[in-house]
């Protein structure tokens, strides 16, 4: 079933990030995970922000999706990875697991130090808007977040202004409706926190703000990286 693979996914994210879970899905597959740690290599643009390596577990809500979709060799799952360079650095773990089920596969699209707060450097919803329709995915894994913990362009709000926290819920919102539109399952995977003090607090809040979102969407699976550490 398309729901157990949609498990599979998330348990095998959270595993090789660190996570140490056992989930159980709609149709009474479970998923057990062991602690792995995967190191994700820094941003390269200092002017967005870096990252520490992450390590991570998983808290999910419910999946809506076809449980009597089966995917096959001739006809696989299409699972679509994006994000920021933590997405590029999951995809050689990820990838050959989705191969070795058979009936799936992965596709793949990052861009370094890119978020969704400088869409002067990377306008993730336009290029989303672009590729989901001719990648066309079952499922998607998001990795967003490690360089959004700044302000927005052209504005003076900081991180933990109520305004600040407003405007992120808008961009979240409007990523979320692009990614989870036409049935398709969206795991999201949270934001951890980094090596810098203030750059923690400022990703802190913007994990405040994504969770929240989240939780108002029981169709989008969350993967909490940010209680790992």
């Amino acid at each position: 079933m398309l729901l157990g693979l949609i498990w599979a996914v998330v348990a095998v994210v959270g595993a090789l990030f660190g996570g140490d879970a056992t989930e159980t899905a709609a149709d009474g597959l479970t998923i057990s995970a062991s602690p792995t740690v995967v190191s994700i290599g820094p941003e390269s643009d200092p002017t967005v922000g870096s990252t520490a390596p992450a390590d991570v577990n998983i808290a999910t809500t419910t999946v809506a999706t076809d449980a009597n979709t089966v995917p096959t060799a001739a006809d696989p799952a299409r699972v679509l990875l994006l994000g920021d360079s933590e997405a590029g650095g999951l995809s050689p773990f990820l990838e050959p697991v989705i191969d070795d089920t058979g009936v799936a596969t992965m596709d793949l699209d990052y861009k370094v130090s890119s978020g969704l707060v400088r869409p002067d450097f990377f306008d993730w919803p336009a290029r989303l808007r672009e590729q989901i329709p001719l990648r066309n995915p079952n499922i998607v894994v998001a990795l967003f977040g490690g360089n959004d913990g700044q302000p927005f362009l052209n504005t003076t709000d900081p991180v933990d202004s109520p305004e600040w926290r407003a405007e992120y819920a808008n961009r979240v919102n409007e990523v979320i409706d692009i990614l989870a539109a036409d049935g398709r399952t969206l795991i999201w995977v949270g934001v951890p926190n980094a090596e810098s003090e203030s750059l923690t607090q400022n990703l802190q809040v913007q994990n405040e703000v994504v969770k929240a979102e989240v939780a108002k969407r029981p169709d989008v699976v969350f993967v909490d990286a940010w209680s790992r550490f």
